[in-house]
């Protein structure tokens, strides 16, 4: 039973994210989402995939 329960506050917790803005070109963006819809994903998730796939290539290098 929830009926008593409280939201929890951690006033001390970080985000694990950072916010980021990000000027690219309009058709760059347009094939991110367009891809993005293909696979049924978030088109931020998607570029958070890539990035990090390239950056382990980049250091296995």
């Amino acid at each position: 039973d929830f009926g008593q329960a409280r939201p929890a506050v951690f006033p001390k917790l970080k985000p694990s994210t950072a916010r980021l803005t990000l000027r690219m070109p309009s058709w760059l963006l347009d094939e991110l989402k367009r891809e993005a819809n293909r696979r049924d994903v978030p088109y931020q998730s998607l570029l958070k995939v890539i990035l990090a796939d390239w950056l382990r290539k980049q250091s296995a290098a």
